[in-house]
């Protein structure tokens, strides 16, 4: 037994004349150059690039920066009125933006992109909130005393129409109510007199320069 309790073997050599021994030790010592040459001409392999690479990075980075795409439950408290019941309703998770139609709820602001096709915006998602950024729309919903009101603001340059649709308490799915086009650098508001548990704005499309279209 060696030091700190390691077990040491002695294995059994036989005895051989001296001078043989110093020829075996001299070949084994050639025979470890030749062995050490060979490994360092070969070299360890380089190591590999990550399968992503600086690609892989970037796209983690977008994905740690990007708006998130889904808004957790919540319990909405709106305000009534003599003609309206106050509403307490507890509201799952669900997307902002689910393809190309937008939920907001009330007490969210928030600003949206996506790529104009012919006169249709399509591909519509969030992005940094940042009101009348260049081809951004920023739409925000709240309850004033007992009114609701939807306001859409925009970075484009020309009119852009959508439609709207509402979810109130006492109806199971959402009602279509009427909007106003929102001009180019310009913001609209539209306001109800009642509590609104969701507004649904979709169906976004882009004006000629200069024109202008009805509210509805």
């Amino acid at each position: 037994r060696g030091e700190e309790g390691a077990v040491t073997r002695t294995i059994g050599v036989p005895i051989v004349d001296s001078t043989v021994a110093r020829r075996l030790l001299s070949f084994a010592t050639v025979a470890l150059l030749v062995i050490g040459c060979g490994a360092k001409g070969r070299g360890d392999p380089a190591p590999r690039a990550s399968a992503g690479g600086a690609g892989s990075s970037k796209r983690a980075a977008d994905r740690a920066s990007a708006e998130p795409e889904r808004r957790p439950a919540v319990t909405l408290h709106l305000r009534g009125n003599g003609a309206h019941p106050a509403v307490d309703r507890a509201m799952p998770a669900s997307k902002y933006v689910d393809h190309d139609v937008i939920q907001i709820q009330p007490g969210e602001a928030f600003t949206v992109a996506g790529t104009v096709q012919g006169d249709r915006l399509v591909h519509v998602h969030r992005v940094p909130f940042a009101p009348q950024a260049k081809d951004t729309l920023t739409i925000s919903f709240k309850q004033e005393g007992d009114m609701m009101m939807l306001i859409v603001e925009s970075g484009f340059s020309r009119a852009v129409t959508y439609t709207t649709e509402m979810q109130v308490p006492d109806r199971p799915a959402p009602l279509h109510t009427s909007a106003c086009p929102v001009r180019a650098k310009l913001m609209t508001t539209e306001s109800w007199p009642h509590p609104i548990l969701s507004m649904f704005v979709k169906d976004f499309a882009l004006l000629p320069a200069g024109g202008s279209a009805p509210c509805k």
